[in-house]
């Protein structure tokens, strides 16, 4: 092998790993984005549990400790959901920017 033909695959292999790099950065994108919703996901699986218990409260004791209690765990289930959005349209957005 002469010295060009050495530093001809020495070439074509780093074209390769270029386009390794550029694979292994869409999949970090996808994974931070995949992340991203499943903990949205997860707010919205807590608000609805926060609210069950409330409507759960509020129809199955006739006292007012718990009607108020429902009512709590209504309006906190409701924040939680209302911040999970919040939440992840500021990191969505987030990751549109380093992206570009």
């Amino acid at each position: 092998m002469t010295i060009d033909e050495g530093i001809q695959r020495i070439a074509r292999y780093d074209e390769k790993i270029a386009g390794y790099d550029k694979v292994i950065q869409e999949l970090a994108r996808d994974r931070t984005k995949m992340a991203n919703e499943r903990t949205l996901l997860a707010y919205i699986r807590t608000g609805f549990s926060l609210i069950a218990l409330g409507i759960a409260l509020i129809k199955l004791f006739e006292e007012a400790i718990s009607y108020y209690g429902g009512i709590s765990a209504n309006i906190i289930g409701g924040t939680i959901i209302v911040i999970g959005l919040i939440r992840y349209c500021q990191i969505n957005k987030d990751i549109k920017e380093i992206i570009k």
